[in-house]
Order: C-alpha cells, then structure tokens, then sequence
C-alpha cells in the first residue's frame, strides 16, 4: 500500500442500514440500530435513490462494474430514515452515503439537514455525490451532463445557508437576493465529504469538501484514489491533513482470504485490513454486510464488532 497521508488516525466504524427488499420496518429498524450502538458502532448510514428505472443499466457510466439495481428495491429516504433513528439513539452518527445533490434543491436539502443536526445535537455527516443514475438525475430536471458544476455550485449554496446571517448568492445555476435560513446548524462546519474517484470528485472533495468518502474493496484502487485526492489537493493548495478519509466497502467473514480485496477473509484477516486502512490515515470505514438476509447482515455486523473492532487500533 501507498505511504500513510497524515499520522494515522484512530479507525471509527460504521454501519449500512439493510436496503433493498430488507429494509426493516420500524421496529425493527430501530431494535438493529440500537443495538450496534450498543455494540460499538461511531456512526450509521443511508443511500439516496428517489426513484429507479425501469429498465436499470447493467454497468455503471465509468467503471466496467454490474449494478446491483432492482427497481422493485426499497429506498427509504435518507434524512427521514436519520430523523427517525436519531430520535431513538444518542450517539451515533448519522451518515449519508452518499446523498445525491441533483436530487433535491440545495436550499430546502440545507434546511433539511440544518434541522437534523439540531434536533440530533450535531450528529451529522454529509457524504454527497453527483449521481451516475442518467435517468433518475434527468426525470428531477436536471441537466446529467452538467450536473458536476450543479453540484459544486449546490454545495457554495448549502455552505452559504449554514454559515452566513444575511445569505446572498448569485451563481449560473442558483441566484437569490438578502435571505435568512434558520435554523443553523450545531456544528460550526457541517461535515461533507464528497464521495467518488473521478478526477472531478477528488478536485470537488479537495476544494469544497471536508473529507473524501471512497467506496472500494480493491487495494489497488483505493492507492490510485488517495495518490490522485493528494495532486488535487495540492492543486487546491490544501493540506491533505485537513481531509478526513473514509471508505465504504463491503465485508464477510470466511476461511481463506481473497486476493486484492479488503475485507472479505478470516478475522485476523479482517483486523490485518483495517490496521493497513489506518496506516493510510483513513480515519473512517462504513462497513456493509455481503449477506443475503438481515438477520446474516445482523450477526455479522455483531461478530465484526465483537471479534475485529476492539483489534483494530492497537
């Protein structure tokens, strides 16, 4: 692996909430998320899917890799699904990984969160992307080529609401006169962590982000991200220890390991991955089961916590 950016962190973990035809109902919901507080866990996490086509392409617009898309899947709101787990909960974080920006409209989307933070006494964590969905991104009006410089101007507008008293703005795509949000949020800076590994993501993270949000199993990629976020912070004339580094990858327990690919093998090999992931100063891993069912995707989330965390950061 790649030479460490920073002094490395101590390692937090968190944990997907079960999409798809999984998805727990209420109860449920909430008895799971308890528990992984219970057991260890720093934060939890939702995807961002309005809606889903039809007809699902079969790859994904960059990378030759199969998109695991059923249009029949259940994709609950990201910040209505937080809402109601903050109020059950008391010191999870509450992630998004990542919420779509062209999705929603920058301004009621920072009202939205602004508000979440408050009522969970700053608990949130941004992870944002520009979507790879072409007829989801276009069926919410929005423009799928130029939806890189919506985005990078939504987030300037969401900033822009947080911080500013009197919020002024006038962009190509957002322009308002003298307005006031309120709610703030808790946090003085709401962390956002731009998610991707374009070139135009790692120049996103580097210029408007608080952090990089990865999403990889393989070793071999996740050194080509971090080598290429440093040139775009440099560019940026940012300091990469100003970035914190997360990642969301996949994980199961089995007996032999798989080769090139984090995460999937026995526990030593497990908790040999994770000391390698500190080492390059990834500070946080969002940890999704790869099993079938929820009750699998429950056990090993509490085996992980159980058997790898507390290994971890030694």
């Amino acid at each position: 692996m790649s030479e460490p950016t920073a002094l490395s962190p101590k390692i937090k973990f968190g944990f997907h909430l079960p999409g798809s035809k999984l998805s727990p109902g209420g109860k449920e919901l909430i008895d799971w998320v308890i528990e992984m507080e219970q057991a260890g866990y720093h934060s939890v996490w939702t995807s961002d899917h309005v809606i889903v086509p039809w007809d699902v392409p079969q790859r994904y617009n960059r990378d030759d890799v199969p998109v695991d898309l059923d249009p029949h899947q259940t994709c609950p709101d990201p910040l209505v699904t937080l809402a109601f787990v903050a109020a059950q909960t008391r010191s999870l974080k509450l992630g998004t990984s990542v919420l779509v920006l062209p999705h929603r409209h920058p301004l009621p989307l920072a009202k939205a969160i602004a508000t979440l933070d408050v009522l969970s006494a700053g608990r949130v964590i941004v992870g944002v992307g520009v979507g790879w969905l072409r007829p989801e991104v276009e069926a919410l009006g929005i423009d799928f080529n130029r939806r890189g410089r919506w985005s990078d101007e939504a987030i300037r507008v969401m900033r822009s609401a947080w911080l500013s008293e009197r919020v002024v703005f006038h962009g190509e795509f957002f322009s308002f006169g003298p307005s006031a949000m309120y709610p703030k949020p808790v946090q003085a800076c709401v962390p956002l962590w731009v998610g991707g590994h374009s070139p135009a993501a790692f120049k996103r993270a580097a210029t408007l982000g608080t952090g990089w949000h990865g999403a990889t199993n393989s070793e071999e990629k996740l050194n080509s991200s971090l080598r290429q976020l440093k040139e775009a912070a440099i560019r940026a004339g940012r300091d990469m220890v100003e970035l914190e580094l997360s990642i969301r990858l996949t994980f199961s327990f089995r007996d032999t390991s798989v080769d090139g690919l984090m995460m999937h093998g026995t526990v030593s090999n497990l908790v040999e991955d994770c000391r390698k992931l500190r080492k390059l100063s990834i500070s946080q891993i969002l940890l999704e089961a790869a099993y079938p069912t929820a009750e699998l995707k429950r056990r090993a989330y509490r085996m992980f916590a159980n058997d790898v965390m507390p290994y971890c950061n030694d």
